[in-house]
């Protein structure tokens, strides 16, 4: 697919949810509409570190080199500002994260694709007595993140590794999270296997985000079988993210809204 095509694509995708999705006063449930205002607050002034180190990425010329570990390894050239700009989420939505974060207050959360680490340092600010365990594939990258969480001096692990690798070792150590952000290899096939992982990880009421849920068809269709799961309680689609709550005992519901 041509990146100019897969722009108008997705475009056509955001169209549609914009004419098909609601806001607050579409939610019947008390749980997601709490969960759903909390994203609009306006954050504390310990986001405001996070907002200066966004910046200063988005302006360095540094060059990674790295192999894709969601291209099959394929060796990748980018900048950090390239990175900055248009690959970690922007500042409106790492703020969304935070809010998010902030809301549930986790005790445990677990972020698979970490990137420069932005993400990880938006949702950590939202609630910081969460242990927090990061990991990213690349060792470039992972390398880059550590550096800027060693900035921010946040109690943050980053771990290096495969997801089909760190996945099977959390679960024979029987590890679990209340918190799971999932933003990586973004396709049909690898978001399954990891979404039944992360299930296994999971203890009831946990909170799986998922990122790029509208990035192509093939995302989408991982959605919507996610949407059609059991055992997703709750699904909310919000374009960028799709929220999941692993909730026993209670009505299954969807709800797409904008943020």
């Amino acid at each position: 697919m041509s990146s100019a095509y897969g722009i108008v694509a997705k475009s056509v995708r955001y169209l549609r949810h914009r004419l098909t999705s609601g806001n607050q006063h579409s939610i019947h449930s008390p749980q997601v509409f709490a969960l759903y205002n909390a994203l609009f607050d306006k954050p504390g002034s310990e986001i405001q570190s996070i907002y200066r180190l966004h910046r200063e990425l988005k302006q360095s010329d540094e060059i990674i080199r790295y192999a894709d570990p969601g291209r099959q390894g394929k060796s990748t050239s980018i900048s950090v500002k390239s990175l900055a700009r248009n690959v970690a989420k922007s500042e409106r939505l790492g703020t969304v994260l935070h809010n998010l974060v902030h809301h549930l207050k986790p005790k445990s959360i677990l972020e698979l694709g970490s990137s420069l680490g932005l993400s990880a340092l938006y949702q950590h600010t939202g609630w910081s007595q969460a242990s927090f365990l990061a990991v990213e594939g690349a060792p470039e990258l992972a390398e880059k993140a550590q550096q800027h969480v060693q900035i921010q001096s946040v109690p943050i692990e980053l771990q290096c590794g495969l997801f089909d690798d760190v996945l099977p070792a959390l679960l024979e150590r029987q590890a679990s999270f209340d918190y799971i952000y999932l933003d990586g290899h973004h396709q049909l096939e690898p978001s399954r296997r990891y979404y039944e992982q992360l299930k296994q990880l999971a203890v009831d009421g946990t909170v799986i985000v998922l990122d790029d849920i509208h990035w192509s068809a093939g995302m989408e269709q991982f959605w919507n079988d996610v949407i059609a799961d059991t055992d997703a309680t709750f699904t909310i689609d919000l374009f960028e993210f799709g929220i999941v709550i692993l909730r026993s005992g209670a009505p299954k519901q969807h709800f797409s809204l904008r943020l």
